[in-house]
């Protein structure tokens, strides 16, 4: 089967691509499409596609005639962002097998337009909808059991793959004499004050070196902090389409509680408030705990189960 990946530019988008393919690719022939952009070509190797930003018609319809290379039996499933668009002009085209596959609570603006062309919607989040099928993220297909330490040592930020001016300034000025402070600045650069320690990414299999992580609320973050049962303390991004990643924390609070602050919450005194709450074993192993209710199980396997089907 021939199967390919539309991925937006940034990591939540990417990586679940990624991961799809590292399992899908020994049966099946599976490429990733993505835009020629600094994120995508970090974490892609150069055999994949890599597409002109669609600014402009122009590139959009160039963006079009390059994925339409691939023939009309190809399984096409985007992840969401504006790379997805392609998909209408596919199904213009007599392409039939097209697929979305929203990660946050909530349908992006390209997904909500797709929907009505596409076979079926796979979602992370209990997303309703005739089409909507509740399978996970592709991210909890390897999972760790939690590794709680008594004492409180080391948390980090976790700032996104473009980082976040806001949580590096609370960050900076928090009280470094208790904790040994780490922050992942994506691919902005940034000096802090002595104290800090930063590195542009932080692979997920090493959230566990930490005690605590105080991070954004993108999809692909959240799913990577549960599967490996990580206390966390979530600051959502007010600078995001549809609100998405509030609404991602408050769609968990409907089946776990995870602390979070609010946008007018988010500062140095409410933060330390909290980290100093979690310092608790008992209340970081409570926490961690709990993430197994809204795990998934064998999720790729059930999306290859529907798109063969």
């Amino acid at each position: 089967m021939k199967i390919v990946l539309l991925a937006d530019s940034t990591a939540g988008h990417i990586l679940p691509c990624v991961k799809i393919a590292e399992h899908l690719n020994k049966d099946n022939e599976v490429k990733i499409v993505s835009f020629d952009r600094k994120i995508p070509h970090q974490l892609l190797d150069e055999n994949q596609v890599f597409l002109k930003p669609f600014t402009n018609i122009k590139n959009y319809c160039a963006g079009l005639k390059e994925v339409r290379k691939f023939s009309k039996d190809t399984v096409f499933i985007s992840l969401g962002g504006r790379i997805g668009l392609v998909i209408l002009g596919l199904y213009i085209h007599g392409y039939r097998n097209l697929y979305i596959y929203e990660l946050n609570a909530i349908f992006g603006q390209s997904n909500k337009l797709l929907l009505p062309f596409v076979k079926k919607a796979f979602t992370y989040f209990p997303l309703k909808g005739k089409k909507c099928i509740n399978i996970g993220s592709p991210l909890e297909m390897e999972k760790t059991g939690p590794k709680i330490d008594r004492v409180m040592r080391r948390v980090l930020f976790l700032t996104g793959s473009n980082g976040s001016e806001e949580m590096f300034n609370i960050a900076d000025v928090l009280d470094k004499k208790k904790y040994q402070i780490v922050v992942s600045t994506g691919i902005k650069e940034r000096k802090f004050s002595s104290g800090i320690k930063s590195s542009g990414r932080i692979l997920p299999m090493l959230y566990s070196d930490y005690d605590l992580i105080v991070a954004r609320s993108g999809a692909g973050t959240i799913a990577d902090i549960f599967r490996h049962h990580v206390p966390a303390i979530f600051l959502p991004s007010k600078n995001v389409k549809n609100d998405h990643q509030k609404k991602n924390v408050l769609s968990i609070n409907k089946v776990i509680t995870v602390p979070y602050l609010d946008y007018k919450d988010q500062n140095e005194k409410k933060l330390s408030e909290m980290i100093e709450d979690y310092s608790s074993y008992e209340k970081r192993l409570e926490l961690v705990s709990s993430y197994d209710k809204f795990l998934h199980d064998d999720v790729i396997n059930k999306l290859y189960d529907e798109i063969k089907s």
